[in-house]
């Protein structure tokens, strides 16, 4: 994200925050909105595997920055015991703590807040066994230490004893820090993302397996009633690249350069012509596709909106999802009772088929996406259906 985007969204915060009369109130309002405002905005070109991971250290930063977290927690929390030997340690009462497990739990009693940490497992060694063994033990009362943990010391402990369900002890903690809506997923709104966007700020689209924007641009672009000049990059693409770039720009038609990690040299060219454009079309979009590389220019990438479409975590998240991408339009298109229903079951199916996929080889044998293009050629089937009837 460049200084010019953060400048823009600050501005934009000013004017579009709730307005009260008293100073301290309405800065608080103008931060509120602008750290939500950047959330989306960072969020948006993140992969899902990540979204989580910066909310966390957009917290964390909060948090410090209002003095309301300990820097030296923190220190604890990233690095954990990884500078500690297993041998030079006090021995660790039971076999059933993994090494680093116990190495971790050290460097957390280091923290006046743990300092009985070590000692709390060697005399209460079955409570602490029972919470290890839980299948969720965030969730659970952590024996000795339940009453007096802040949300981000629980998840240290979480991270110590049972790493694997850090993030998820991570959820709850900045709900509780900095609200639910910075954990619950959000849904890709093409159409707002568009309205960010001006003639000579590229709309860059992320590409990872199964995720392809290109139905949805071309939908947006119908409802708009724009005409796409599309290209699929590589080889020799370079030539009509360009004519579709200088039509674009005129006449105001969008432009769709996909696949563009296969010719990534044209893409310091259209760098280049777009820092140095003048008098384009107002309704002109350039919108790129690429799989991350790191050789994509970096002026182009900060100039650009960037765009995610990956499948959300969750069977709330997906349907949510799904929903964002039906219309009213296309609730009313048939006028049997049974349509609306059918569709929730179509969208319901779909969320709980993208679901099975990070079961690999037990959820399906043969690995497939699942991906948007999927549910809506399955829902104009289900349409023609029962138009049809």
């Amino acid at each position: 994200t460049s200084l010019k985007q953060f400048n823009e969204l600050y501005e934009r915060a000013i004017s579009d925050s709730v307005e009260a009369q008293m100073p301290a109130k309405r800065i608080k309002n103008i931060l509120e909105h602008m750290t939500y405002a950047i959330y989306i905005f960072i969020q948006r070109g993140l992969f899902e595997r990540h979204k989580l991971t910066f909310a966390l250290m957009l917290t964390n930063k909060i948090l410090l920055s209002a003095n309301s977290l300990s820097p030296e927690l923190v220190s604890i929390f990233l690095k954990g015991g990884g500078s500690l030997d297993i041998n030079s340690v006090r021995k660790k009462p039971k076999e059933w703590i993994p090494d680093k497990g116990w190495l971790d739990m050290v460097a957390l009693s280091q923290h006046n807040t743990f300092s009985d940490l070590l000692e709390s497992v060697y005399r209460n060694n079955g409570l602490w066994r029972q919470w290890y063994d839980q299948e969720a033990p965030e969730e659970i009362n952590i024996p000795d230490f339940e009453e007096q943990i802040t949300p981000f010391e629980r998840m240290c402990l979480v991270k110590s004893l049972r790493e694997d369900r850090t993030l998820v002890a991570a959820q709850s903690y900045i709900a509780d820090a900095i609200g639910q809506k910075f954990v619950d997923s959000v849904p890709l709104n093409m159409e707002a993302t568009w309205g960010e966007s001006t003639p000579l700020v590229p709309l860059v689209c992320l590409l990872s397996p199964g995720s392809d924007p290109t139905k949805l641009i071309e939908e947006l672009a119908k409802r708009k009633k724009i005409k796409v000049l599309g290209v699929s990059m590589g080889q020799g693409q370079e030539t009509i690249a360009r004519k579709f770039m200088t039509t674009g720009t005129i006449e105001g038609q969008w432009v769709l350069l996909q696949n563009t990690h296969l010719g990534l040299a044209y893409l310091s060219e259209v760098e280049t012509y777009l820092s140095k454009a003048e008098g384009v079309h107002a309704e002109f979009r350039l919108w790129i596709t690429a799989e991350p590389h790191r050789l994509f220019p970096i002026g182009l990438l900060q100039m650009s909106i960037k765009i995610t479409n990956e499948a959300p975590v969750g069977m709330r998240a997906g349907l949510r999802n799904s929903y964002a991408w039906v219309t009213q339009d296309m609730l009313d298109v048939v006028g049997r009772y049974e349509w609306r229903q059918l569709l929730f079951v179509m969208c319901f199916l779909h969320s709980t088929v993208q679901e099975r996929r990070k079961f690999g080889p037990i959820g399906w044998n043969v690995p497939y996406e699942f991906n948007q293009s999927d549910l809506s050629a399955c829902v104009q089937f289900l349409q023609n259906h029962l138009m049809e009837m």
